[in-house]
């Protein structure tokens, strides 16, 4: 459902139905045998098929009582920048693992930079400064370091068309207004609003923390209230990038509180 309102609604909840439970050609075939027996599943699967009419049937009652919610359905504009912010992600995660590369070579040749930090211009200049005496060894450093710079070149390139088609997005209002939030860069809202697309299809806050997996568990029985780590269910990049970009005091509060 766009915008709360789908014209053909009743047409896509027909076409859904028939997709999730089709007939089978004959309605009173039986499950396959294998050396006289069915095999495994097949009963169910054909119970399944004898039991698809009926399901399209509770299914539009349901849609005429009005007790099914509407699902936001992404245009292909929004599909189309969701895809270059994953794309984007695919470059960071691979800038990272090359990193993590480069560094695993040089501490199994006992080459460690003198102070903590990595990826600075000091440790720039100082990994300039290396050399091996071993001609393989040094064709090894020379490539790792070379996957590092073409890893941060894609992922500069690609920031660079976000910048440059966001302004053209129907969602760039949204990606502003989550500037406004202490900790939130435009690339890190242009994730958020990617992966989660339209905010007033949420009645509340903790519908929206539900969907992104950042309620606890809870396996709580009558007076026993019990609550475990959160779901994890749903967007895994969004979850992400509310819980990175969140401040200390609200990342460190509980998710019930």
């Amino acid at each position: 459902m766009v915008g709360g309102k789908t014209p053909d609604a009743e047409l896509l909840l027909r076409s859904r139905a028939m997709r999730l439970w089709p007939l089978p050609p004959d309605p009173v075939a039986r499950p396959p045998l294998h050396g006289g027996r069915a095999l495994p599943g097949a009963d169910q699967a054909w119970r399944t098929h004898q039991d698809g009419p009926t399901r399209c049937e509770d299914a539009g009652a349901l849609f005429r009582a009005g007790e099914l919610q509407g699902v936001w359905v992404p245009d292909a504009d929004h599909e189309a920048v969701r895809e270059l912010v994953r794309a984007r992600q695919t470059a960071m995660q691979e800038v990272r693992r090359s990193r993590q590369l480069l560094l695993s070579f040089l501490l199994r040749h006992d080459r460690a930079m003198p102070t903590r930090h990595h990826w600075t211009r000091a440790h720039q200049s100082w990994l300039a400064r290396q050399s091996f005496v071993h001609p393989a060894e040094q064709v090894v450093f020379e490539e790792l370091i070379q996957r590092i710079e073409v890893a941060a070149a894609r992922q500069d390139r690609l920031e660079d068309a976000i910048r440059k088609l966001l302004p053209a997005w129907s969602l760039a209002p949204v990606v502003a207004a989550l500037q406004d939030l202490r900790g939130v860069a435009m690339l890190a809202a242009v994730t958020l609003v990617a992966e989660i697309g339209d905010f007033g299809r949420f009645a509340s806050p903790r519908q929206l923390m539900a969907w992104l997996g950042l309620v606890p568990k809870e396996h709580s029985s009558g007076r026993k209230v019990a609550r475990g780590n959160i779901t994890k269910a749903g967007n895994a990049r969004a979850r992400a990038g509310c819980w990175s970009r969140a401040p200390g005091p609200i990342a460190c509060r509980p998710a019930w509180a």
